[in-house]
């Protein structure tokens, strides 16, 4: 799995599996860059594997790491699917009969009351595992690299194709923690970006990820 991103001036950004730092001096070119890897943009072309891809269904924008997130909210459909999907005959047989009692139990309390309700009858193993909020065990990190690396580790677990764009991660992380996670999602990968605002390259030690800076006046330096 490979991309490429194309924000006028800009040569093309190549993104392979690891971590690749994109440092940015020029504020409107990092706030193009960030928005158009949100959202559908004229400003921002992705590509992937050599074609024309949607932002929309192809970015995970985690953005900055100290804000809000919930890893179990960004990854709700995939633990559903993953219990509908282990679930065999004998707890599709239980998930029926549950359905069926809550429903008798419902039907009762409406009609002995004589309540104006209805309800949804029919069976849903989906809604039914939803109703358990199941989360996923492994989040229990609270430091700023603990966070981004269950995010990592979880993306592995699910096989995520998408590409997973952080912000500023040079401001959290040490140099080890940046190499330690560009081996990380090169085993499982994964292809991550760590869009940087900053006056200067953030890269100090041979033999981190990739980096590309882009100064003041749009002129990009590569190095890997």
């Amino acid at each position: 799995m490979n991309y490429s991103i194309v924000c006028f001036p800009n040569n093309p950004i190549k993104i392979v599996p690891g971590l690749t730092m994109i440092s940015i001096a020029n504020h409107e070119l990092y706030w193009q860059l960030s928005t158009g890897l949100k959202e559908t943009s004229e400003d921002v072309t992705l590509g992937q594997n050599d074609h024309i891809v949607d932002v929309n269904k192809t970015v995970m924008f985690i953005g900055d790491i100290g804000a809000q997130l919930d890893v179990n909210k960004l990854y709700q459909k995939n633990i559903v699917n993953t219990m509908k999907n282990y679930a065999d005959d004998q707890a599709l047989e239980v998930f029926y009969k549950i359905n069926s009692e809550l429903n008798h139990v419902l039907e009762n309390i409406i009609l002995e009351n004589n309540l104006p309700f209805y309800f949804q009858t029919e069976f849903n193993i989906v809604e039914l595992i939803n109703e358990k909020k199941i989360k996923i065990e492994t989040l229990t990190n609270s430091s700023g690299f603990g966070k981004i690396e269950d995010v990592v580790s979880v993306a592995g677990e699910f096989s995520e194709q998408r590409l997973i764009v952080f912000t500023n991660l040079y401001l959290l992380l040490s140099v080890d923690q940046i190499d330690y996670l560009n081996n990380l999602a090169k085993t499982m990968n994964l292809c991550l970006i760590s869009l940087n605002l900053t006056q200067n390259p953030v890269m100090t030690k041979q033999g981190l990820p990739p980096e590309i800076f882009i100064d003041e006046d749009f002129v990009q330096f590569g190095a890997d």
